[in-house]
């Protein structure tokens, strides 16, 4: 059961965006009582409606989830899409955009506990990622795992970084095998993956609520947002690439530039020629 999820810059939303299932504590819970269901500890809506003028950002919302879920399973690099960040089209540069996307969901799972979830990425990988729990009623988290990013430097062929892991109670076999995955450099799938698969207390019912409860009704164009956007930003990364100018001078050696669209790659961008007298034309 969802109990509260809130984002960020993710698609039409700049800013912080909630959505609570847990009941005020105020006269209305009293007022409509048959609204609400009692879980444990907890006091849940049965239901809520999500409304909005038409372009108001209601699909956009669903497909952050989306976005969350795709990004849990991802098992290459989990990073930012360029094209599923906010930007001002008019006054930003997609380039020079705020990346950072940070994702917190707050469910009841299978196993009749409560559990936290953070993710934070930007277009260089995971920035921070952390995981806890609570019994129903209680107001106190327990840590399942917290990693957090360190360092990072950009390298041919994209970025390497290090990272914090804070797991209680581990023994030192896994210890082990974690600290060759975080010392790769190289951010191959989500934390939480990888310690479920490890078999981490807590980890599995999270996961598995994420994977088979939340269930999104969207479109088909959309059924792979993750996959195209990372598809689009590697293209993205070809065209800018200076051994592409030399494919091209190659056939023409007057071409000198190729001005990228970031909106329309393919259809948009411009190739730049310098005619005898040096002057440069498209």
């Amino acid at each position: 059961m969802l109990l509260h999820y809130q984002f960020r810059n993710v698609k039409s939303f700049a800013e912080t965006v909630e959505f609570d299932m847990l009941a005020p504590k105020n006269r209305v819970r009293n007022r409509f009582s048959d609204n609400f269901n009692a879980v444990g500890g907890e006091t849940i809506l049965k239901s809520a409606v999500i409304i909005g003028e038409n372009g108001s950002g209601k699909s956009n919302f669903i497909e952050s989830l989306e976005l969350l879920q795709s990004l849990l399973d991802e098992k290459d690099e989990v990073r930012a899409a360029r094209s599923l960040i906010y930007y001002q089209h008019d006054r930003e540069d997609p380039q020079e955009a705020d990346s950072l996307q940070t994702f917190e969901i707050e469910v009841l799972a299978a196993d009749s506990l409560i559990y936290r979830y953070l993710l934070a990425v930007d277009w260089m990988g995971i920035v921070e990622e952390r995981l806890q729990y609570r019994e129903p009623g209680r107001k106190t988290l327990a840590p399942v795992f917290h990693s957090e990013r360190v360092t990072v430097r950009e390298e041919s062929g994209g970025f390497t970084a290090t990272y914090t892991l804070e797991i209680p109670a581990l023994s030192s076999e896994i210890r082990k095998l974690l600290d060759q995955k975080l010392n790769t450099g190289k951010t191959l799938g989500t934390m939480l993956l990888t310690l479920s698969i490890l078999g981490i207390d807590h980890t599995r019912p999270f996961l598995d609520w994420m994977r088979n409860t939340l269930c999104l009704e969207s479109s088909p164009i959309n059924n792979d947002l993750l996959h195209s956007a990372m598809k689009d930003e590697d293209d993205l990364r070809i065209l800018r690439d200076p051994r592409y100018l030399g494919i091209f001078r190659l056939v023409d050696e007057s071409i000198c530039d190729v001005r990228i669209d970031e909106e329309a790659p393919f259809v948009w961008s411009e190739i730049v020629r310098r005619n005898a007298d040096g002057g440069e034309y498209t």
